[in-house]
């Protein structure tokens, strides 16, 4: 009998036991397709599981391109640092040492620290749902609290579900 405890490579042993014992040809043929079902079952049933639906972000009517996909924890979108800061026309800084980003948008600042709940604009505090983050290398920062900090409208549409930005730019008439 197998025991729910055993690892893979024990039940894998124990499979080959029983086929080495003997098992009548009907049984064999069953006991092998399960045995078969539930390896495939346990090999490519958890990056399903986990794996999240892409989500599109429109920046004034284009596409916005991650290389990386972009994720939501905490209600929030994080989207990789340099994809966000660059697609506003802003210039960004990475202090390696720091675990800091920094972007600038004509006079306006926006500072983060990886994992720190508080953003800055300027000089002003800002308190964030989810603070920026490192996955696997990547820097990843809460995409409307930039968008919003430079300006943009930013829309979160569930029914599709996407995320719209506009930029917004003001007209001047001629006096």
């Amino acid at each position: 009998k197998i025991s729910p405890i055993m690892d893979k490579e024990s039940k894998f042993f124990h499979f080959m036991e029983l086929l080495r014992k003997g098992v009548p040809s009907m049984k064999k043929k069953q006991f092998l397709i399960f045995w078969l079902t539930l390896l495939l079952f346990s090999v490519f049933h958890i990056p399903i599981a986990f794996a999240q639906p892409t989500i599109p972000i429109i920046l004034d009517g284009q596409p916005l391109v991650c290389d990386t996909p972009p994720f939501i924890e905490q209600g929030v979108t994080l989207v990789p640092l340099r994809t966000v800061f660059e697609a506003l026309d802003a210039t960004v800084t990475w202090d390696a040492n720091k675990q800091t980003v920094t972007g600038q948008k004509d006079a306006t600042v926006i500072t983060l620290k990886v994992n720190d709940t508080n953003g800055y604009v300027g000089e002003r505090k800002v308190s964030l749902a989810a603070p920026a983050q490192n996955k696997q290398g990547r820097v990843f920062v809460p995409l409307r609290f930039i968008a919003e900090s430079f300006g943009c409208d930013v829309q979160w549409d569930s029914a599709s579900p996407q995320i719209t930005i506009e930029s917004r730019t003001l007209e001047v008439s001629p006096t």
